[in-house]
C-alpha cells in the first residue's frame, strides 16, 4: 500500500513541477513570478540536468550509501524535494534568481531518487513474471491520477508581491 501511494504521489509531483511550474515562474505578477519564458526555460533546463544526474547517482546512493534501503532512499527524496518545491511558495526564495538556481535543481536532485528506487524494489521484491505488470498499471493509475491532483494546487496559497516585478528581473530579461 505504502509504495503505491508513493507511485502515486511521486506522479502528481511530477505532472505538477514540470507542467506548473515553467509558466509560474514566467508569468508576470500577480499570478507567477514576471522571470519571462526565457529566464523560466533556463531555470527549468537546470531542473532537468540535475533531475538527470540524480536518476544517474541513485543507484550508487541506494547501494553504498543506503544499504539498499528503499524505504531510507525514497523517503529522504520525498521529504527534501517536497520541502524543496514547498518553498517556492515563499517570497525568501521566489524572489531571487540565485535561490531559485540553487532550489530548483536541489529540488530536482531529491525528486529524481523516488521513481528508480520504487523500480528496483518492484524488481527485487516480486517474482520475474510480474514486474512488468505490476509497475505498468501502478504507473498508468498513478500518472493518470496525477492530472486531478494538479488541478488542486490552484487552492494553495501564492507567494504574494509588493510591486508588480520581481527583484533582479530587469536585468535578468535585458
Amino acid at each position: 500500500m505504502g509504495r503505491t501511494a508513493s507511485i502515486f504521489i511521486s506522479c502528481w509531483f511530477f505532472t505538477g513541477v514540470n507542467d506548473l511550474t515553467p509558466g509560474y515562474l514566467a508569468i508576470k505578477p500577480p499570478i507567477g513570478l514576471g522571470y519571462g519564458p526565457v529566464l523560466a526555460g533556463k531555470l527549468m533546463g537546470l531542473y532537468q540536468m540535475f533531475f538527470m544526474l540524480g536518476g544517474l547517482l541513485v543507484g550508487f546512493i541506494l547501494e553504498k550509501i543506503f544499504r539498499e534501503s528503499a524505504r531510507t532512499t525514497m523517503g529522504l527524496g520525498f521529504l527534501i524535494s517536497g520541502v524543496l518545491a514547498g518553498s517556492l511558495l515563499f517570497g525568501a526564495v521566489c524572489s531571487r534568481i540565485s535561490m531559485l538556481s540553487l532550489v530548483l535543481p536541489a529540488t530536482a536532485f531529491f525528486a529524481a531518487w523516488v521513481v528508480p528506487t520504487i523500480v528496483a524494489f518492484i524488481s527485487i521484491n516480486y517474482h520475474h513474471s510480474v514486474v512488468g505488470r505490476i509497475t505498468g498499471i501502478a504507473f498508468g493509475i498513478g500518472f493518470s491520477e496525477g492530472i486531478p491532483g494538479i488541478l488542486l494546487v490552484q487552492f494553495l496559497p501564492s507567494p504574494k508581491k509588493a510591486s508588480g516585478t520581481v527583484k533582479g528581473t530587469d536585468e535578468a530579461m535585458a
